[in-house]
């Protein structure tokens, strides 16, 4: 799937750069001298995942990333249960965080910030991440990140640690979301945020993503008019999307029976302003009104 214009996607399964994954052991628990902080080691700073962060047992492997304020060169990323055994070290090269494709309908250019420029990443195989959601059931996983100079692996110059636990719970289905392209525009303003402009409403794209797969799939595209906030019934035989329609009217809500092929027609949608008042009650007070979304 194409990265949209100025937006950078970091989400777990999806591969931003070239990931060198080189060396995994795994050690018993008490070989954990290498790991150790050193006396006067900087800060590394792990921005993903979040120390806390729970994984659904599908999911694919995320990608880490981390800042690293020393003179570090290769990093030491080991895995830790709770204390217990096994124990996994792997060697990392660091690679810095690399753009993904660009969507040339919203723009053909796009310039990083320093501080994306400067993550460092280190991905997962499938095996080792399978192996980590195991064990990390029943006690949180603890990824420290120690960083090296170069050749020397005896004094490490930078440290950091997360804890991520896994569930036992699935998700259970496939997540249907509204992809848009965030667009490059002249501002009006310091720091105006303009909406999408209409010709750009066909760029617009809803994707359907099963989490234990690398990729989504477009299921729906080239809308004519905007639709947004959306959900479906528990039984997931009905959805219900909240729609634009003529001129500008913000008041239409489609609800539509689920199916592998699905067409809204006029007969599936709803228009709020089609409440009037009652014509035959005997007072002017306006008939009082209740909306409501599917949820």
């Amino acid at each position: 799937m194409k990265t949209r214009l100025s937006r950078v996607v970091l989400a777990s399964g999806l591969l931003v750069g070239s990931i060198l994954l080189a060396n995994i052991a795994f050690l018993p628990f008490h070989a954990r001298a290498a790991s150790q902080q050193a006396s006067g080691a900087a800060k590394l700073t792990i921005d993903y995942p979040l120390s806390g962060s729970i994984f659904p047992p599908e999911i694919t492997p995320p990608t880490l990333l981390w800042h690293d304020s020393s003179a570090a060169s290769d990093w030491m990323i080991e895995v830790s249960f709770g204390g217990r055994t096994p124990f996994m070290r792997v060697n990392s090269a660091g690679e810095y965080l690399q753009p993904g494709e660009l969507d040339t309908r919203a723009g053909t250019s796009l310039e990083w910030t320093q501080e994306q420029q400067s993550t460092h990443t280190w991905k997962p195989d499938d095996k080792t991440w399978k192996q980590i959601k195991q064990l990390s059931l029943h006690a949180p996983a603890t990824i420290r990140i120690t960083g090296y100079a170069d050749g020397d692996a005896a004094q490490p110059l930078s440290t950091g640690s997360v804890t991520i636990f896994s569930s036992p719970d699935p998700v259970g289905a496939p997540i249907f979301y509204r992809d848009v392209p965030l667009m490059i525009a002249p501002l009006v303003g310091p720091g105006a945020i303009q909406p999408l402009p209409p010709s750009a409403l066909p760029l617009i794209e809803w994707e359907l993503r099963d989490i234990g797969q690398p990729r989504s799939h477009t299921v729906m595209e080239n809308l004519p008019t905007c639709a947004n906030c959306h959900s479906f019934s528990r039984d997931g035989r009905t959805m219900g999307l909240d729609m634009d329609g003529p001129r500008n009217d913000k008041g239409l809500y489609a609800l539509v029976s689920t199916s592998k092929s699905m067409t809204i027609t006029n007969r599936d949608v709803l228009r709020w302003a089609s409440f009037k008042e009652d014509a035959g009650a005997l007072t002017f007070d306006p008939t009082v009104k209740r909306f409501g979304f599917m949820s």
